[in-house]
């Protein structure tokens, strides 16, 4: 059923979040979870094995290339000679950097020689011997294996590294960063950031929140914690196949939505989110490659609030991901000082270190940045949470007759997020007087201080409207808590649906669609109060716009009465410049209200076999609402007749019009139906007749 449902203001500016108490709160919980975390086990025994396992594939490795020869190799005449790819060089690199981390190589003058006497284990007996002691770490294992026996392949060109790190039909990489132990703590931290400003969001703000990265994980424990009723939630991703499967699993959630972002925060998509910013952003790819962080960041941040909370998983450095990841070539990038013989270290992985976040933030425009370490993660060697806000500005609306902008470096951090075409601009059609004028130019007035194109008129005669890519409706307004007289009453329909009428039908003529909005002053009496007669005509009018013109994108906004100007005026500027695609929208004091559709539980249901019989007939042909339901009398059947119970029924051409007279009783008596409607339709067996077989009772 339809009713009219609160849809907080979602703000121009996030609220105040405390990042240092809510990373407080989220290491609070990480420690007191540690029984089911168990990262004290995980940062002593299991990632030492790990590394070992690392270590042994690339021993494995090196030897394969290497054959007999233990003494001043070369790795770039190694690659040339078993033809490896230039691309490859940072791996290989590493492989001979791994092994001297444990003593297996060492390097001399650019030059390396292996260990002769090396007691490395073998790669299978490691693998065996995690799996046994630590069987959740399986999609890691998993990973690590398939990585490090293909490593040969994969150097050589005979195998793609996408084959072994994304394999078709497999969902391990995915599970590895969502459920995976190795990320187990973190995403429990992502989800417990918004557990914590759920329980603190101020009551008159909407909470929106935009995911990226991951296969629904996240999503799948914080929608049943979020308030639906003042919450969007959107889950952005690259690929169309997650998008839509998890539409459909979420699909009861009326919260939530999926868009489609293109790689690199760019296209359609990225603009189509930055029009309605978020007032959280969730980023929970760990490993994402990010080769320009700052640009990156920056883009990001475009799609935040101003003061709205970026979090982020991220890991930290290990063999695990150098052998996995690492057999990407873009994994990797070369340091200033590349080339440096002593250390050999001239490439080393994307990834940040968390001062190294701190700086990259803080340069793309972030502040209060706050990282969460995993319990007992003493060096900072597992992966971490990090937490920011975006420090961007808007503009501030508006004492009376005043506007601050924030100036031109604020774009595009305060930029517009309702589609506003700048070449074009704004048309304001007021009266010459009172409350709608002086209402008028107030917006106007916000609008021109963001340097839109604004024009404020009286009536239509002289304009040129295909210059106007947005119209705001604010003529026939009549004044706040004064009584609308008879004489006034005329005034108002002839600038109010009169004027609208003529707009219409002149865009119409002119063959050119700007967005239309429809302003009225109390034309749905919401809370109760009473409807503003006035007003209640050039609403009716906005609905069948909404449906003749649907090109014209018409919304509805009605105000209160009880609204002063200053927050009429601030309370339209939201809708027109930071709105959320709604089109019929009640603005009153801390108040916002849509139209929803919302099913209805706890109906009692009418047991089938006490529901009276009942048929569809008319007494006179004609007009449809001559149609009703006549009783039946109850009857027993005969030997070979069956009763249905209809679930579903339809009136086809011929019932339609049987039933308006177009048809006589001599033309459908004959007919499979006779002189009756409803012959289509589909249920379920109630009885059958002494005679028949082929049907039982329940069959539908």
């Amino acid at each position: 059923v339809p009713r009219l449902q609160p849809l907080l203001l979602p703000g121009t500016r996030a609220p105040e979040m405390p990042v240092d108490l809510l990373a407080q709160a989220v290491q609070t919980v990480l420690q007191q979870r540690e029984d089911l975390l168990q990262r004290a086990r995980h940062n002593t025994q299991v990632v030492p094995l790990f590394d070992v396992l690392a270590a042994s594939y690339a021993w494995q490795a090196i030897q394969a290339l290497c054959g007999e020869r233990c003494r001043a190799i070369d790795p770039v005449a190694l690659m040339q000679q078993h033809g490896i790819a230039a691309e490859y060089r940072p791996l290989v690199e590493r492989l001979f950097r791994l092994l001297a981390e444990d003593g297996l190589a060492q390097q001399h003058g650019g030059l390396w020689s292996l260990a002769t006497d090396a007691d490395q284990p073998a790669a299978r007996d490691v693998w065996l011997a995690i799996l046994g002691g630590a069987p959740a770490y399986l999609p890691e294992l998993v990973l690590l294996g398939r990585c490090g026996e293909h490593l040969l392949q994969v150097l050589s060109g005979e195998l793609e590294c996408d084959a072994l790190l994304e394999p078709a039909k497999s969902s391990t990489h995915e599970h590895w960063q969502d459920s995976a132990p190795t990320f187990r703590a973190v995403n429990l931290g992502l989800a417990e950031v918004l557990v914590q400003l759920v329980q603190d969001w101020p009551d008159n703000r909407r909470l929106r929140i935009l995911e990226l990265g991951g296969d629904g994980t996240l999503t799948h424990a914080l929608l049943p914690v979020l308030p639906t009723a003042y919450c969007d939630y959107v889950f952005a991703s690259a690929q169309p196949e997650l998008l839509e499967a998890l539409q459909a699993e979420f699909d009861e959630y009326a919260c939530f939505s999926t868009a489609l972002l293109e790689a690199g925060f760019r296209g359609e998509g990225y603009e189509a989110l930055r029009e309605q910013p978020f007032d959280v952003l969730l980023s929970g790819d760990a490993l994402q490659v990010w080769n320009d962080a700052v640009s990156g960041l920056m883009r990001l941040k475009h799609l935040l609030k101003p003061q709205g909370l970026l979090a982020m998983a991220n890991a930290a450095d290990s063999r695990l991901f150098d052998l996995t990841q690492g057999l990407r070539p873009q994994w990797w990038v070369a340091l200033e000082n590349a080339e440096n013989e002593v250390t050999g270290k001239a490439w080393v992985s994307r990834l940040f270190s968390p001062d190294e976040w701190r700086s990259q933030l803080a340069q793309a425009g972030f502040t209060a940045v706050e990282h969460v370490f995993e319990p007992q993660d003493t060096f900072h060697g597992s992966a971490f949470l990090t937490l920011a806000l975006a420090d961007t500005v808007v503009p501030a609306m508006l004492e009376q007759g005043s506007v601050v902008s924030a100036g031109p470096d604020a774009a595009p951090d305060g930029a517009v997020s309702t589609e506003v075409r700048q070449t074009q601009g704004w048309l304001i059609l007021a009266d010459g007087s009172g409350y709608s004028r002086r209402l008028a130019e107030r917006l106007q007035a916000a609008l021109q201080a963001r340097d839109m194109a604004c024009e404020l008129a009286f009536g239509l005669e002289g304009l040129r409207l295909e210059r106007f890519a947005e119209i705001v409706q604010l003529s026939g307004l009549p004044e706040p808590g004064v009584e609308t007289r008879t004489g006034t009453l005329q005034h108002l329909q002839e600038n109010g649906p009169t004027l609208t009428l003529a707009l219409v039908q002149q865009l119409d003529r002119l063959g050119i669609s700007p967005r239309l909005w429809l302003v009225t002053l109390g034309a749905t009496g919401l809370d109760g109060g009473a409807v503003e007669l006035s007003q209640a005509p050039l609403w009716g009018l906005g609905r069948v716009l909404m449906n003749e013109h649907p090109d014209l994108d018409c919304h509805l906004l009605d105000l209160q009465p009880a609204l002063s100007e200053a927050q009429a005026a601030q309370l339209l500027w939201q809708e027109f410049c930071h709105g959320d695609g709604e089109t019929e929208v009640l603005l009153g004091v801390q108040r916002r209200q849509v139209l929803r559709m919302r099913r209805v539980g706890g109906l009692t249901q009418t047991p089938d076999d006490e529901r009276p019989q009942v048929t569809l007939d008319f007494t006179a042909p004609g007009p449809l609402k001559n149609l009703y339901w006549r009783a039946l009398p109850g009857q027993d059947l005969q030997p070979d007749e069956v009763e249905i119970l209809p679930l579903a029924a339809g009136l086809n051409f011929r019932d339609v019009m049987y039933a308006m007279g177009l048809l006589s009783d001599e033309a459908v008596e004959n007919g499979f139906a006779g002189a009756a409607l409803g012959m289509e339709l589909s249920g379920a067996v109630m009885r059958v007749g002494a005679a028949v077989r082929d049907f039982q009772p329940g069959d539908a």
